[in-house]
């Protein structure tokens, strides 16, 4: 029983927590400059993180490790995430997450261009055609929407961050880093977050921060983001991967984006029509097309019996 109710908050965690980190997003770079807002939050988040590995006796990274942070932490939290950041200033929140979960899409396509696994299947491929519609049916909305140009521009950044995000998920496959995923995490949001503060200082973005902008309500959801989204999401999620099927805690790529137009539309009255609705249909079903486990022919198994295969689960944890 006990573990029963552990798991239901881990996976409310990792619905809500992470579909919230839009909305969070959208709130605090009214007051923080973009780069500034990631590199506070991954620096904060990562190295409280790292200082709770080290209280936990797990070993410090190696000079390689370190490397393959820095690698990561370009392309998942500085790549990832810079994108959408800027974007949820000119896109509504829950589009911005159903351009995110688009993430499986570019995820699959990078990792049988790689060789890291085989030919996607004719259902894996009818996934991708259906969430690349779902894609175009959502840009065709916000090209005829009072925003235009900047709309399509910033749906653009977001699919960008979605395929940096699912590239750098793509190399990781075979980067040497720390054996444990909390120090790895840890290590890659420090150095990301080392990468987006030189971004914001080689954009000018200190000297634009405004000290009297910033309110208690940007405080706050810096905090959230960092301490919930990042820390409380990933520790959840990698709890739910220890004990649960990778296919059923995958789940989150479809329900993360739903929470997000759920909220918007409710706390920052963002319109939902119907094309989005119908958008957000195609997208979901094709990330569920993406998660669902294959079947393999008796005759291809070890033993005989069929056993079930899924393509590789990555996380946006932070």
């Amino acid at each position: 029983m006990r573990e029963r109710v552990i798991a239901a908050a881990a996976f409310f965690s990792v619905y809500f927590f992470w579909g919230s980190t839009y909305l969070a997003t959208e709130r605090a770079v009214r007051a923080l400059p973009p780069m500034l807002l990631l590199g506070f939050r991954f620096l904060l988040a990562g190295a409280l993180l790292y200082v709770g590995c080290r209280f936990a006796r797990l070993p410090a990274p190696t000079a390689r490790q370190w490397w393959s942070g820095f690698l990561q932490g370009a392309l998942l939290v500085f790549g990832g995430n810079a994108g959408v950041t800027w974007a949820v200033q000119h896109l509504p929140t829950g589009t911005a997450a159903l351009l995110i979960a688009t993430e499986p899409l570019w995820l699959v396509l990078f990792l049988w261009w790689f060789g890291h696994s085989p030919r996607p299947t004719p259902r894996v491929g009818f996934g991708l055609l259906l969430g690349v519609a779902g894609i175009l049916a959502l840009s065709g909305d916000l090209a005829q929407g009072p925003d235009g140009w900047l709309g399509t521009t910033a749906a653009a950044m977001v699919l960008l961050t979605a395929m940096s995000w699912s590239l750098g998920s793509a190399v990781g496959v075979r980067l040497e880093t720390a054996r444990s995923p909390f120090m790895a995490s840890a290590v890659a949001m420090v150095a990301g977050g080392m990468l987006c503060m030189a971004a914001a200082v080689a954009l000018g973005e200190p000297a634009t921060l405004r000290p009297e902008a910033v309110t208690l309500e940007s405080v706050l959801a810096l905090l959230y983001l960092a301490l919930f989204a990042s820390i409380a999401g990933l520790t959840a999620y990698l709890w739910l991967l220890m004990r649960y099927s990778a296919s059923l805690v995958a789940t989150y790529a479809f329900v993360n984006p739903l929470v997000a137009l759920a909220l918007g539309a409710a706390l920052n009255a963002e319109p939902v029509t119907w094309i989005t609705l119908v958008a957000s249909v195609m997208i979901v079903a094709s990330v569920v097309l993406l998660h669902r486990p294959e079947r393999r022919p008796a005759s291809e198994t070890v033993g005989g019996p069929e056993t079930s295969t899924t393509e590789p689960v990555f996380a946006r944890a932070s």
